[in-house]
């Protein structure tokens, strides 16, 4: 599992390497879903950020990368600068869930808007 610690300013498009590895090997992601999801504490009910599968590109999957997008319309409702914590889960086609990156976004208030 991979860990991140990002920081963007609120209404930036955000990109997020995720590299997926097993005993520290590259796992084939073909045919693999992801989903992203960001909430403010660990145990609010509604996350903040919710991102499906669409959201990720894997343009080489053999690598066991993909890069998931987060817009700008995603952080431009945050009103201060907030801490977010998130995590990545991969979904292969056998059905195995396994969380594969787990961090923060700290999400800066920016006057630019």
């Amino acid at each position: 599992m991979s860990n991140f610690k990002l920081t963007a300013y609120r209404g930036d498009t955000i990109r997020l390497r995720v590299p997926v590895t097993r005993d520290d090997v590259a796992v084939n992601i073909t045919g693999a879903t992801f989903r992203f999801m960001a909430r403010q504490w660990i145990g609010d009910s509604v996350p903040i950020i919710n991102k499906a599968n669409s959201s990720f590109v894997s343009s080489s999957p053999v690598t066991g990368v993909t890069i998931l997008t987060i817009l700008p319309v995603d952080t431009e409702s945050l009103t201060d600068t907030t801490k977010l914590f998130c995590d990545v889960e991969m979904t292969e086609t056998d059905g195995l869930v396994t969380t594969v990156a787990y961090g923060t976004l700290n999400v800066i208030a920016d006057l630019t808007r």
